[in-house]
């Protein structure tokens, strides 16, 4: 016996009294009559417990009076069963619990109706969970304790659940419930699409109305190009017309891995329960205690998770100056440094770095970027600053010189538009900071300057692709939206963003890493404190102080797509 609490004591006696009342036929003052059969109670324990006999009791009904109650349409062995509670045997058969639930709901014993809630919804499974959600969000809808087990278990067992029969008899706006589900588990978004596809194709002709609500719901442009081919060869329905506009923007998507991260928006991102996540990855100097060397640090910010995880180290120190850029959804390469022509490949969701074939000869403080099946470097300083520009061939692997810019510049910024490389800014020769735009056509391999960047007098940062491109003053904060036809257009000015470590653009925010302290003046001291997301369109801005400490203020900030060290289900009953 636990003699430590008090409750349990009393609990213990009070179960065990009822018991001995009931099996000793004590103190009975009403018969329930159900299917012939009798059994005697109490009114007090009954209305203790149930809203029905309560009302019955005291309401002045014909019952209120009566030694003997006839429940209809009930069954007796059900009734012996809640009365087994009601006098203090608590457990319910899960065999029996869905017949006694609807007792517990039709006699109102709340108690009763959780405690069989609670055990139906421990013991679901893809056979019944799709009947009891049903059952808990149509016949009883005073059962949100089972509704959301059953929400629970199709959301977090997506993939198993997905593939069953069962899920194949859900509802049109069942399913548009679970795929807008902030809390759909669902590795890949293959697993999403293949399930649409099953769903379809299980009844064709009488589904086929709700092709464009439902792929609405899907992250399309995500799948795989194994599943996209598929998808175009084998679904009956891939040809209709409201299909046409996903088809095309998964094909924009996936033809042009050099700028498919620029695509990825906030609206076509990963779902929060994937396996993947769009992050902020820094790449920054970093002390090492142990030799007092410098090696270079990898770090990322989940944008869904918010949190710093430490990554892969490059493998050696290349030296101050070198270039980053991303091409694809997971790559990076890195090239270049005061010390090394040495050329890299990291993969995000490895998490792992190659080494690739050389640059021709050191270079630092270039350029970099993807386009089509190349990586560029324009600029620069090798022995003194240069004008070349040279670019490696995913393909062959190898390097070979491709044109040369109109002035040599080094610190500049660099975007695409099309087939157009467009380099902005840096610093000239003569260390003057420049405000010309240099434009490099890769058809031709010839460089115009084309434009010059009005109102700005200070280094600049190039965001985004094609018809999204901004360019970002890294001292005044103020952004401009770059037109292909060689304009800009003023946007917003952000202030305080000469502490700014790095920008990116997701959809229509630019996030920046920024130091907002005023504990140290000294630029070497000072690290990340926060991200800063400020929308392009209304200026809001939402700050998350998340310090990353130790950060050198010369680093690199890319989006990219990782693998998360762990995704588990948080949804919560």
């Amino acid at each position: 016996m636990d003699t430590c609490n008090p409750f349990k004591l009393y609990l213990k006696d009070f179960q065990n009294g009822m018991q001995h009342l009931r099996e000793d036929n004590l103190f009975q003052d009403v018969v329930l009559d159900v299917q012939g059969q009798t059994f005697p109670c109490h009114r007090v324990i009954l209305s203790a417990f149930s809203n029905y006999f309560r009302g019955m009791f005291v309401s002045g009904m014909v019952e209120t009076n009566k030694n003997i109650i006839e429940l209809k349409g009930l069954e007796a062995k059900c009734i012996s069963k809640v009365l087994d509670y009601l006098y203090g045997n608590i457990t319910i058969d899960p065999i029996a619990a869905e017949d006694i639930l609807a007792i517990a709901v039709y006699l109102q014993i709340d108690c009763l109706r959780e405690t069989c809630e609670l055990t139906l919804g421990s013991n679901l499974d893809n056979s019944n969970v799709i009947r009891l959600w049903n059952m808990s969000s149509k016949e009883y809808p005073e059962c949100t304790i089972l509704r959301n087990f059953c929400e629970v278990y199709m959301l977090s067992n997506f993939t198993d659940f997905s593939n069953s029969s069962e899920a194949l008899h859900l509802e049109p706006n069942e399913v548009i419930f679970l795929l807008q589900h902030e809390e759909l588990c669902a590795p890949t978004e293959d697993v999403v699409c293949e399930f649409l596809m099953h769903w379809f194709q299980h009844d064709l002709e009488n589904r086929k109305c709700y092709l464009e609500d439902l792929f609405k719901c899907s992250h399309f442009p995500l799948l795989s190009g194994d599943c996209l081919t598929r998808f175009i060869e084998h679904f009956p329905l891939m040809r209709e017309d409201c299909l046409q506009p996903f088809v095309q923007d998964a094909i924009v998507y996936q033809s042009n891995p050099a700028v498919q991260l620029d695509n990825l928006t906030a609206s076509m991102d990963f779902r929060l329960r994937s396996s993947r996540e769009t992050s902020i990855v820094v790449i920054s100097f970093a002390q090492n205690v142990s030799d007092a060397g410098l090696h270079i640090e990898m770090w990322r910010y989940g944008l869904h998770e918010k949190q710093w995880e430490k990554m892969t180290s490059l493998p050696s120190y290349p030296g101050i100056g070198f270039s980053t850029c991303t091409y694809g959804e997971s790559t990076i390469f890195l090239s270049g440094g005061s010390t090394a022509s040495t050329f890299f490949k990291f993969d995000g969701l490895e998490n792992r770095w190659e080494q690739m074939e050389n640059l021709p000869e050191t270079r630092c403080r270039h350029c970099m970027i993807g386009l089509d099946d190349y990586i560029y470097i324009l600029g620069g300083t090798t022995s003194r600053r240069t004008n070349a520009i040279e670019r490696f061939c995913l393909d062959l692997n190898t390097w070979e010189r491709c044109g040369e810019l109109q002035m040599a510049v080094d610190d500049s910024s660099v975007a695409t538009a099309h087939d157009k490389i467009y380099v902005f800014g840096g610093f000239s020769p003569d260390f003057d900071i420049l405000k010309m735009v240099q434009c490099y056509d890769t058809v031709t391999k010839t460089t115009t300057i084309v434009s010059v960047v009005p109102n700005m007098y200070d280094l600049i940062d190039a965001v985004g692709t094609n018809d999204n491109i901004y360019i970002i003053g890294r001292q005044s904060g103020k952004v401009m939206k770059f037109i292909v036809d060689h304009d800009f257009e003023p946007v917003r000015v952000i202030p305080k963003l000469q502490d700014s470590y790095g920008i990116i653009k997701h959809g229509d925010s630019l996030f920046l890493l920024i130091n907002d302290s005023e504990e140290s003046d000294d630029i070497e001291d000072r690290s990340i404190t926060s991200v800063v997301e400020v929308n392009l369109k209304t200026g809001e801005k939402i700050v998350d102080h998340n310090p990353l400490l130790n950060t050198k203020f010369d680093c690199h900030c890319h989006k990219l797509v990782t693998s998360k060290k762990t995704y588990n289900f948080k949804y919560r009953i």
